[in-house]
């Protein structure tokens, strides 16, 4: 997750892929089981969201 945020400049460039790779991952995993892992990414990604909302605002 940090290698995908330093390749973006812009906090708000940053938002929309931390979500591209959240949609991504819920995608494929829809019709399973939701797992361990799965609950991991949306912790990360919507902890990385908020900060970056946090510094733009």
């Amino acid at each position: 997750m940090d290698e995908l945020e330093a390749a973006y400049r812009r906090p708000d460039e940053r938002l929309v892929a931390l979500e591209a790779v959240h949609s991504a991952f819920t995608a494929r995993r829809r019709r399973t089981t939701p797992v361990p892992f799965g609950r991991f990414v949306a912790k990360v990604v919507g902890r990385s969201q908020n900060v970056l909302i946090a510094r733009v605002a």
